[in-house]
């Protein structure tokens, strides 16, 4: 996994009193290479925790272009 920094969990159960990693994202493999950087947030009021995901801009190149005047 390219985002492995440290062990941060996503679900909090209260009946077990434990933390888990439960929670994903799935992606296509053309967004995944767009991916700059992922983070759990912290939660306020709920048993999982959000994921924000950073995506970046991937510059396209085309082939040649055509003017119409």
């Amino acid at each position: 996994s390219r985002f492995t920094r440290k062990k941060d969990y996503t679900f909090y159960s209260t009946k077990h009193q434990s933390w888990s990693r439960i929670n994903n994202c799935w992606t296509s493999a053309t967004l995944s290479q767009q991916v700059e950087d992922m983070e759990i947030l912290p939660n306020r009021d709920a048993d999982h925790n959000p994921i924000w995901i950073t995506l970046g801009h991937q510059k396209q190149e085309y082939g040649d272009s055509i003017s119409l005047s």
